[in-house]
């Protein structure tokens, strides 16, 4: 992926989050959870997890 991409797909996960959390503040923990669980997935690195969630927010 292309650091390019790679921010779009950022911009839309944070675009989702902020969707989700006007009407379900109570699952955004949840998405997170499931979004920093999809990455250790793909990378098998808790390092980059810290990166990705320190670059989302």
């Amino acid at each position: 992926m292309s650091p390019f991409s790679l921010n779009v797909t950022k911009w839309i996960l944070v675009q989702q989050i902020m969707k989700f959390q006007v009407y379900y503040e109570d699952d955004v923990i949840r998405i997170l959870e499931g979004l920093i669980h999809i990455s250790r997935l793909r990378t098998g690195h808790r390092m980059q997890n810290l990166v990705i969630s320190k670059t989302l927010f």
